[in-house]
């Protein structure tokens, strides 16, 4: 094709290096990806204190491959904004869309309009969480417990982003004894690794702890509706923020 005709040159693409992981969930957040070019060639452009279109700076797009229907998926905590950065591989994280369809999907990360190679991934609407013997490490002021029958009590975990639904279950005959760690803010982990969450030492309410008890203890399943007005606080205002809670399930 005639240089007309070119969307874009080749060279000009992003290139994904790493994935966390292929397997991704509708609730997965902060899903770290790397790779060269996520910030493009320009800055995109600007007219004087009227208009800035700044567009260095990666989005992630998976497309569903039944059905080629579109999802974007929030990209946050860009390791670099430069530009025209052909060498250096640079990182970034996404959360998953919540709305997004199940099945097999191809991910891109987009800069300035232009896309990546596409990746195969399989999207999953949840994701099982294996019992786990790991002792949480993290602080909280309820500690978890073991049944009398020497029984491991199993670690579930939960996140959602603000403005969506949050919802918490143990197995059939148990309920949730306690809550080893939340946070409403922006906390850093992945349900993957369940029991490695960690509070933003810049953005945590306080009250993160004592609202979940008070909404999910002793009950065998608890939803709580993820915003400000729930928590009775802003902990970091201009900011999307979530959800992560970690708990144990103990048998009746």
């Amino acid at each position: 094709p005639s240089r007309a005709q070119k969307r874009y040159e080749v060279a000009w693409q992003p290139v994904i290096a790493s994935i966390e992981k292929t397997t991704l969930c509708a609730t997965d957040v902060n899903i770290k990806i790397s790779g060269t070019l996520f910030n493009g060639m320009t800055a995109g452009a600007a007219y004087g204190d009227d208009a800035q279109a700044a567009t260095n700076y990666p989005l992630v797009r998976i497309t569903n491959t039944a059905s080629l229907h579109v999802f974007y998926c929030r990209t946050h905590d860009h390791s670099s904004m430069a530009v025209q950065d052909t060498t250096s591989t640079v990182t970034t994280y996404f959360d998953v869309n919540r709305d997004i369809e199940t099945g097999a999907s191809t991910l891109v990360v987009v800069a300035n309009g232009i896309p990546s190679q596409p990746i195969a991934v399989t999207i999953l609407k949840t994701c099982a969480v294996q019992p786990t013997t790991m002792q949480p490490t993290l602080s909280s002021s309820v500690q978890p417990t073991v049944n009398p029958t020497n029984h491991q009590d199993l670690l579930v975990c939960g996140s959602s982003g603000e403005f969506s639904l949050f919802h918490l279950s143990c197995p059939t005959s148990e309920t949730i004894s306690s809550i080893v760690f939340a946070s409403y803010g922006l906390p850093s982990g992945s349900i993957g690794s369940c029991g490695s969450f960690q509070e933003s030492a810049v953005c945590h309410a306080s009250t993160s702890l004592a609202v979940v008890e008070s909404v999910c203890l002793n009950q065998n399943s608890c939803s709580i509706y993820v915003a400000n007005n729930k928590f009775k606080m802003d902990p970091c205002g201009g900011d999307v923020k979530r959800l992560f809670v970690s708990a144990r399930c103990a048998e009746v």
